[in-house]
């Protein structure tokens, strides 16, 4: 911070010492500010080398790991052959016809397969008789969990009335 004095109006960042001359203060103040701005710009100058020597390098480096992931990217296409010429349109008719013959057959011997199975199921029994058997299994089971249950219910209480007898 600046001070003026009143006697001769000077300016100075120090206070002037008693027995001193005005002017001998106000100029070793000026010199300090001057040393402090010119460390200050030293300073200034140094961060911003740094600075512009990190983004340098950072440019660098990203510049060669592109240049390094468009030399992998593209791969050599194979050459082509000289007397090679399009499909033949007539031969490209006759393989789709092929093919469709194909499909027809597979399908309908899918569907033979269906059919076929639907009547064996049918001859070795009756669906209702299956699924009246299914339903009959699962309602024993459900009888069965039952008992089982109620056995387990038995003799927790029997253990349960055995304990407080010994205690």
């Amino acid at each position: 911070m600046l001070y003026t004095c009143k006697s001769n109006g000077s300016t100075g960042a120090t206070l002037v010492a008693s027995g001193e001359r005005v002017s001998n203060t106000s100029e070793r103040a000026q010199s300090w500010e001057g040393v402090a701005q010119v460390r200050n710009k030293n300073v200034k100058t140094k961060l911003n080398k740094q600075i512009g020597l990190m983004v340098a390098l950072a440019l660098v480096l990203g510049l060669a790991h592109l240049a390094a992931r468009a030399a992998e990217g593209k791969p050599e296409r194979p050459a082509r052959p000289a007397n090679a010429k399009g499909p033949n349109a007539t031969e490209m008719k006759e393989i789709v016809k092929d093919f469709q013959a194909q499909k027809k057959e597979f399908l309908a011997q899918q569907k033979e397969q269906k059919a076929d199975s639907r009547s064996e199921l049918r001859s070795s029994g009756n669906v209702d008789s299956a699924i009246r058997e299914a339903k009959e299994s699962i309602a024993e089971a459900k009888r069965v969990s039952r008992e089982q249950a109620r056995k387990l219910v038995e003799e927790a209480k029997e253990t349960a009335k055995e304990n407080r007898k010994r205690d």
